[in-house]
């Protein structure tokens, strides 16, 4: 059999016309998944809400939130705070008549609005509305219509008191301040209707069929020197109700037109990966900080609701570069790069040079070197991140930090987003430094055998988070995709030729687990280790994601038959998190096996709390895991499209269930736009655009080249004759 490869070469710069009416976007059907109760449950799990800066559960009787946290409000460099209210609580409803006799509440996904309606048997009747501003991102709007037609309905007013300095600036304007905490704050509330205090408390009265607006700002020292006048700013609108809410819907119906619209058949999968594009942007993407695992919802005591690079503040990176959103995705990823703290994490991670004893677990591992001494370039990013940057420490023996798979993790935010949206400025100042910080750091850690002529890595924790060994099977793919890339983009900048050939002299010969059948999960595996369950075995995960350019170097059918007795070791994922199971579906996918993608992914659809408006952590824990939602769009993007080592794959994965799915805008290599059609399991049409015009169109799936130098699509046309 003979392999023909015809390239058809296709200049970017050309364009064939294209008649508007043949080639219509679709936007998602965002609304068909809102949030929609109609029985009122007192154990229901509260909604998440929130615009990215601040949020958090919203009551379930509308008339408020029982605390909010904020991006930018640190307790201290680790540990996020959250202030009570604000919160309307009823002063005339009968403790008999706690539960509502009508009930509906509905979160609007498209435009992030709270709409609930009540009435209870003897007392009041009102509908609510909540939203956290698009628009001013420092900004809660709660509405609150009396529907009475005769009885005013009498609130208390709960507010952050505790650490404040309280006074009112008006008859309707209450303001907060606390100028020396760690986070120096303000706050200010302003009602349509009196603040009254009375027996210190504060009160408002809504009458017959009016509605009362409160207007919620709080600002920090981390925003503007001038934090106090910039909150008291932001509440002087003079919009009323319903341009608010026109206000808010149309920002948010921009951001959905301005990215990119991916149409899923209906079902779970759809669902939740709707659901989580929702929550992607109520939860990241804030100017200042990046977001905790549990952001704006109850925070693991351990936590602290800092961020972890590889957990929610990392996968959002991704997620937005792959939706086509830009700005998020480089703003987030900014935070990241902490050259100072990045270099300092090296010494933090391995506070000795020369040989150490490595305790792990309480138990003596022997004596290892891990640094002969300190390289001044490399740089190292934290497991567990404060807000200045830089790893924090636990004070154990478990070594949680010592997952350095975490280098290569981290850098992929940045090569992400020059690979998607080529920018030489962003390329010189942000990728290529952390790109050769780390491969310093990996060339620093590597060691060489000269019994067996290879390098190998010390004993470091894997990605499994429950053992440490020599030469993990994550943190070499992780190192010699590290080294493989820096040495790329190094040539391609015509800097560092010494490193260049120092990087690639390692990533030769750097030895990856293996025996004759499978790949290894460390140097002398011998396969004995249990997996399942919470921690179980996760290495095989790199085989894919994120270091994708890797996958070329793999042997495919060792690939395939790792990742088949490691899904029976953990025993078909009984117990995974949630994005793990996310993380096997996308190396899946990758690997080119979409029916088990789509398996694995719709089995985190089922981790949800039993009110079922949450993914958990693992069944019943951690509801609102946020790096269960972020992977979890990456896992359903990347059966529609793949663009890595100068190839566009449309449609690359797709499961048997999808039969008739689209996508629009998705992004790829170069500034390419990728559109895509199928219907009843077949190509209607895929295009490629680039700065606005249509350069191709291809009414059958085939892989296209990009090419880099001359920024050319090539079509890769296989033909097969006997």
């Amino acid at each position: 059999m003979k392999l023909m490869v015809i390239l058809i070469l296709i200049s970017l710069i050309s364009c064939v016309p294209i008649k508007e009416e043949e080639w219509m976007r679709s936007e998602m059907p965002m609304e068909r998944y809102n949030f929609i109760r109609e029985v009122y449950a007192p154990d229901d799990l509260e909604f998440l809400m929130g615009n990215g800066e601040m949020g958090g559960w919203a009551r379930k009787d509308g008339l408020g939130f029982e605390n909010l946290w904020f991006t930018d409000v640190w307790e201290d460099s680790v540990a996020r705070k959250s202030f009570p209210g604000p919160k309307l609580t009823l002063l005339d409803q009968p403790l008999q008549d706690s539960i509502p006799e009508t009930y509906r509440t509905e979160l609007n996904i498209r435009n992030g609005i709270l709409t609930t309606h009540l009435t209870y048997k003897e007392g009041e009747e009102y509908e609510s509305t909540i939203f956290f501003s698009k628009t001013n991102k420092h900004l809660l709007l709660i509405s609150i219509r009396n529907e009475s037609p005769i009885h005013d309905i009498r609130c208390l007013l709960k507010i952050p008191e505790v650490g404040f300095n309280i006074s009112q600036i008006d008859r309707n304007i209450l303001q907060g301040s606390d100028p020396f905490s760690f986070t120096k704050t303000v706050w200010h509330l302003k009602a349509d209707v009196p603040v009254k205090k009375i027996n210190g408390e504060y009160r408002i009265s809504i009458a017959p069929h009016k509605r009362v607006t409160i207007i919620y700002s709080l600002v920090t020292h981390f925003d503007s020197s001038e934090y106090v006048s910039v909150s008291a700013e932001n509440i002087e609108v003079n919009n009323n109700f319903e341009q608010f809410i026109q206000e808010q819907e149309e920002n948010w119906d921009n951001q959905w037109s301005g990215i990119a619209s991916v149409i899923l058949p209906d079902g779970e999968n759809a669902k939740w990966f709707y659901r989580s594009l929702y929550t992607l942007y109520a939860t990241a993407g804030a100017d200042k900080f990046l977001p905790g695992e549990l952001q704006f919802s109850i925070p693991d005591p351990d936590w602290k609701m800092h961020h972890f690079t590889y957990g929610h503040a990392g996968w959002s990176v991704w997620a937005f570069a792959m939706m086509g959103d830009r700005e998020h995705a480089v703003k987030m990823a900014k935070w990241h790069f902490k050259p100072d703290a990045l270099k300092e994490n090296v010494r933090i991670l391995f506070p000795e040079t020369g040989p150490v004893e490595l305790i792990y677990q309480e138990k003596s591992k022997g004596m290892h070197t891990y640094l002969d001494s300190y390289n001044p370039d490399a740089m190292a990013f934290g497991h567990e991140v404060s807000c200045e940057g830089y790893n924090i420490t636990y004070p154990n023996t478990k070594h949680w930090d010592l997952q350095r798979h975490t280098d290569a993790f981290g850098t992929s935010l940045f090569h992400i987003i020059s690979h998607y949206y080529p920018d030489n400025e962003f390329l010189v100042n942000y990728t290529y430094p952390v790109m050769k910080g780390t491969a310093e750091m990996w060339s620093s850690l590597a060691g060489w055998d000269s019994l067996m002529g290879y390098y190998y890595l010390p004993p470091l924790l894997s990605v499994s988070e429950n053992i440490m060994e020599k030469s993990v099977l994550d943190a070499v793919l992780a190192a010699r995709w590290n080294l493989k890339m820096s040495a790329g983009y190094a040539k391609k900048l015509d800097l560092d030729k010494k490193l260049q050939d120092k990087w690639m002299h390692i990533y030769e010969h750097l030895y990856v687990p293996q025996n004759d059948t499978i790949y290894l999960e460390y140097l002398e595996d011998d396969q004995s280790r249990s997996g399942g369950g919470y921690f179980g075995i996760r290495a095989p995960m790199y085989f894919g994601f994120p270091v994708l350019e890797n996958i070329p170097d793999i042997n495919m059918d060792k690939a395939r038959r790792s990742l088949d007795i490691t899904w029976g070791r953990n025993r078909q994922g009984e117990g995974m998190i949630s994005f793990i199971l996310n993380w096997f579906a996308i190396a899946e996918a990758y690997l080119g096996n979409g029916n088990n993608a789509f398996k694995l992914s719709l089995l985190t659809t089922t981790l949800q709390d039993p009110s079922g408006v949450a993914l958990c952590e693992v069944q019943g824990y951690n509801p609102y895991f946020l790096t269960g939602y972020s992977s979890f769009i990456l896992s359903q993007l990347s059966m529609l499209l793949q663009s890595f080592n100068d190839t566009i794959r449309a449609f690359p994965a797709l499961p048997d269930e999808w039969e008739d799915v689209e996508f629009y805008d998705l992004p790829a290599q170069g500034g390419v736009k990728v559109s895509g059609i199928m219907r009843s399991g077949k190509v209607n049409r895929i295009s490629f655009d680039r700065d606005g015009k249509t350069v191709l169109e291809l009414d059958q799936n085939l892989p296209v080249r990009f090419n880099p130098v001359n920024h050319t699509l090539e079509i890769i046309e296989a033909e097969k004759s006997l």
